[in-house]
């Protein structure tokens, strides 16, 4: 039982009457409150035997996070975190607690050849992007990236021969000039859990996603309301990507694929939803160079979750296979009013096809550039 006055815990060495007030979970001068810690950070190295650190002062321009654990309490910390070479875990208050500004140091956090775990933040006001890892894993939990903008690819997060993983993220409203507004990947990795991709735009490619020489995951996300002059939602090129029980909705391109764009990409879409989503050629899928998509339902069950509906184009309002070698199949997936601008039923169209194909419910078939659907 701790009292004001008394040595609260005798089993940490940091914490007793007096002691200064640390950004961590515990209350170090024994008064029994821990309001007396925001505004504050610390820093815990993971070797055996250390202690917190107070930080505070030296969170302005760029900061080095070394080896260990950097706890920021609630506030706006206007710093630049750089973490080189090392594993480290970075955790605040919660996104609406505690934000890293990056306005000052271009990006709010850049990583090389780290392991690095952040937690518990809200990612802004970065000019050079928000997150930036190249090479190493990169780990973002409860963290929300918005505000960001850059010159060229990753407004909100950008991970470059990186294994990067967005558990329970939302990445909103950022915008890169080059391409993936929200998240881009180059030759890497990127696995997004209960995620949100929702409101970033990119003046070329892959509005909310872009993933270049990459494996793509989505489980339990929602890609949406994202803008680009190709790949509204998502730009797979050279990559493959399986989505499950996973949104695609609401997204724009001024070009072509307004869902999902793909060019030598390969996709399948388990018990996921494709809707709504506006192009000028592949309202919700735009195939090129060669690319498969297969759209499966795994619940084997009257009730089927993938649907591929209400996507609009002025051809291929579903699903537009530019060439002659890409494929698209689907099991048991429903296509529904997938329309032209004109209001012509277009569930699947080709630059090779006579006319758009019109399937319905619980479809089942194979299309390819070069022969058409059956």
């Amino acid at each position: 039982v701790s009292a004001v006055g008394t040595d609260c815990d005798d089993h940490v060495r940091y914490t007793f009457p007096g002691a200064p007030e640390l950004c961590h979970l515990g209350d170090n001068d024994c008064d029994g409150s821990l309001a007396d810690d925001l505004g504050t950070a610390s820093f815990v190295p993971f070797a055996p035997g250390e202690v917190p650190v107070d930080v505070t002062a030296e969170m302005t321009g760029t900061y080095a996070v070394g080896e260990g654990q950097l706890n920021l309490c609630e506030g706006t910390w206007a710093v630049g975190l750089v973490v080189d070479g090392v594993t480290a875990t970075i955790k605040g208050r919660g996104p609406e607690a505690t934000a890293v500004d990056g306005s000052s140091a271009g990006v709010a956090l850049r990583a090389s050849d780290a392991r690095v775990t952040v937690t518990g933040l809200r990612v802004t006001g970065g000019t050079a992007g928000g997150v930036s890892v190249s090479g190493g894993s990169l780990l973002l939990d409860e963290v929300l990236v918005s505000g960001n903008s850059t010159s060229g690819w990753g407004g909100g997060v950008f991970g470059a021969d990186a294994s990067v993983v967005l558990l329970g993220c939302t990445v909103q409203d950022n915008a890169a000039a080059v391409a993936g507004g929200g998240v881009a990947v180059v030759s890497g990795s990127l696995s997004l859990v209960g995620a949100v991709v929702e409101g970033n735009s990119s003046d070329l490619a892959g509005g909310g996603i872009y993933a270049d020489g990459s494996g793509v995951w989505l489980r339990r996300s929602d890609i949406g309301a994202n803008e680009a002059e190709w790949g509204g939602g998502l730009v797979l090129y050279h990559s493959t990507a399986t989505a499950e029980e996973s949104q695609v909705w609401g997204n724009v391109a001024l070009g072509e694929g307004g869902g999902i764009y793909l060019a030598r990409g390969v996709l399948d879409l388990v018990d996921s939803r494709l809707f709504y989503n506006r192009a000028s050629y592949g309202g919700g899928l735009h195939l090129e160079a060669a690319s498969t998509v297969q759209c499966t339902d795994s619940n084997g069950v009257d009730l089927v979750v993938d649907h591929v509906s209400g996507n609009v184009a002025t051809r291929g309002a579903g699903a537009w296979l530019a060439g002659s070698r890409e494929s698209l199949g689907s099991s048991r997936c429903d296509w529904i009013d997938n329309l032209t601008d004109g209001g012509v039923l277009s569930d699947v169209d080709g630059a090779a096809f006579a006319t758009p194909y019109e399937f319905g419910r619980d479809a089942v078939f194979t299309c390819t550039g070069s022969a058409g659907c059956e």
